[in-house]
């Protein structure tokens, strides 16, 4: 029997619609036995920080002076998708995809020698997708309805880089060089995954769940220096759910 990873599935191509497909797509024969009923709703939230960051090595750290300014995602956009299970009424399972817009702009100075500094710019730009899985406990009867949620998510990048680069040799002009580039980014972290709680409050009305929450997501990484993402992510959103 083949078996298939998480992590596998999400490195494949157009793995971001695959997981939609297992949550939406069930054997409907199994859904018919289980009269499990679907979920599904969108979210926009408020990030605390940006997705991304980077570490200086030890040349630039102690030789150098770099300064990095990134834009924090002014939204983020969600898809949410979930199975309320008819064995516990308290209990679904929901896949909520996100997409966020990065933007990260660096300038770095280095004294080489007395003679020789090397100054530099880049510009990051590019969405970063997050694929959170989580188990939500849900007081189901009431208005308001408080919920927590504990899970694992995992992400993946689509960013470019623009940079400049210059030496300047006060001693000899003529030294002088210049340059310029562009590629994709590839961060540092061979694990895209991390875990991710959460909680917030529902106001119930009819079909329809409404309310504010809040997700905190810590990344796995190791120390390493260069693109990585920033460990500890929080943002504030407010869902919209449509049930059966």
């Amino acid at each position: 029997m083949l078996r298939f990873s998480i992590p596998m599935i999400l490195r494949a191509r157009g793995s971001r619609f695959i997981l939609f497909l297992i949550l939406v797509c069930p054997n409907r024969m199994a859904l018919a036995q289980s009269d499990i009923p679907l979920q599904f709703g969108f979210n926009i939230g408020i990030p605390f920080n940006p997705p991304l960051q980077k570490h200086y090595d030890q040349y630039v750290g102690l030789q150098g002076i770099q300064s990095s300014s990134q834009k924090t995602p002014p939204v983020s956009l969600g898809l949410a998708l979930g199975y309320a299970f008819a064995v516990a009424p308290f209990l679904s399972v929901r896949f909520e995809p996100t997409r966020k817009r990065v933007r990260f702009d660096e300038a770095t100075r280095v004294v080489v020698t007395t003679d020789i500094v090397d100054t530099s710019r880049t510009t990051v730009t590019g969405t970063w997708w997050e694929y959170p899985l989580t188990g939500k406990i849900q007081i189901p009867k009431g208005r308001l309805r408080p919920y927590a949620s504990v899970g694992v998510s995992f992400y993946e990048t689509n960013l470019t880089y623009s940079a400049q680069f210059n030496r300047t040799n006060a001693a000899n002009a003529a030294l002088n060089t210049s340059g310029s580039g562009t590629g994709k980014v590839v961060l540092n972290t061979p694990q895209h995954s991390g875990i991710v709680v959460g909680g917030g409050v529902e106001f119930a009305y009819h079909h329809v769940l409404l309310g504010p929450g809040l997700r905190f997501t810590h990344w796995t990484r190791p120390f390493q220096f260069g693109w990585d993402p920033t460990p500890n992510q929080g943002e504030m959103f407010v869902g919209l759910t449509f049930r059966p």
